[in-house]
């Protein structure tokens, strides 16, 4: 089969497609041992900007967050896709806050 497509020659998005969990997340989803993967950068910006904007709507309309808190991603869903324990670990290793300084 020949690669028609360019994401190799960009060193960080052949990264992004070797090592996140997206290809593995899709995988799942279609119950499927191989994928061929597509991002598609604006078309999921404009479908999480849409849900925002629902959700936000939802919340003035409600005055509250109650009504719209199951078609929340959560937390730990949100912290196994970013690996966020691995960042945590980087971002220490890069950067020490102190008050010392700040008053």
């Amino acid at each position: 089969m020949e690669d028609y497509w360019t994401w190799h020659l960009v060193p960080e998005f052949k990264d992004f497609i070797y090592n996140s969990p997206y290809a593995e997340i899709a995988s799942e989803l279609m119950s499927a041992k191989k994928i061929n993967l597509v991002i598609y950068p604006v078309t999921t910006q404009r479908l999480a900007l849409k849900n925002v904007e629902d959700g936000l709507r939802q919340i003035f309309k409600d005055g509250h967050q109650n009504n719209v808190i199951d078609k929340m991603q959560t937390r730990k869903r949100l912290y196994e896709l970013v690996d966020y324990e691995k960042y945590s670990e980087f971002d220490s290793s890069i950067f020490k806050f102190s008050k010392k300084g700040h008053e």
